[in-house]
């Protein structure tokens, strides 16, 4: 028997929208739905059968998280869970509570954020509509690629993007897919070194 669960009109404790984009089931055995009008999750241990007729959500009500598209749950190595949106990148403490987030404002390319994928050395690569950028959680400092850094395209798809066993980084788009080991990457291919190739003094050389 297949169950299915939906947004009941007037039950704050159903499900947000029945336009479901992502689900993710966290370390804590949380299951998490992300939908076009926001986020909830729901604790599975809770839960008093197998597979209960009806489920209490709890919604996440954090600006900018609630009422939006969410495009991709995901957990780091500390048990954060990091929400991908419509309206940019937003990190969850082990509490619930916002922690970070991250837009255009501050660093991203693109405020459409489709794929979280955490790396071996604890960064997060961070797919968007706009390019693919590098985050680093512990200095907040963000790097961005495009495709003059060898890109398939600057769009990437939602939830288009895997790590394998040895490290690999996969992250697909529009026009095919990238796949990179993050070491590899240089971080400083925007580094401009100056050559002087002429001098005056007083406007004479």
């Amino acid at each position: 028997k297949f169950f299915q669960f939906k947004n009941i009109l007037n039950n704050p404790k159903s499900l947000i929208s029945n336009f479901v984009f992502s689900l993710f089931a966290d370390s804590k055995n949380r299951l998490w739905v992300g939908t076009s009008l926001g986020l909830c999750y729901v604790k599975l241990s809770s839960l008093n059968k197998r597979i209960p007729g009806n489920i209490n959500f709890e919604e996440i009500k954090i600006k900018n998280i609630q009422g939006n598209r969410i495009n991709h749950i995901t957990e780091d190595y500390k048990g954060n869970i990091w929400v991908g949106t419509d309206m940019g990148l937003y990190q969850l403490d082990q509490n619930l509570k916002l922690k970070h987030s991250y837009s255009s404002n501050n660093g991203l390319p693109n405020n459409l954020v489709v794929g979280l994928q955490e790396d071996n050395d604890k960064n997060i690569w961070i797919s968007t509509k706009s390019g693919l950028s590098l985050l680093n959680p512990k200095t907040q400092n963000i790097k961005n690629f495009n495709v003059h850094d060898g890109l398939q395209g600057v769009e990437f798809q939602s939830k288009s993007i895997a790590k394998t066993f040895d490290g690999k980084i996969i992250v697909g788009g529009i026009n095919g897919f990238n796949i990179f080991y993050p070491n590899d990457i240089s971080l400083n291919s925007n580094k401009v070194i100056p050559i002087i190739t002429d001098i005056k003094v007083f406007n004479k050389r």
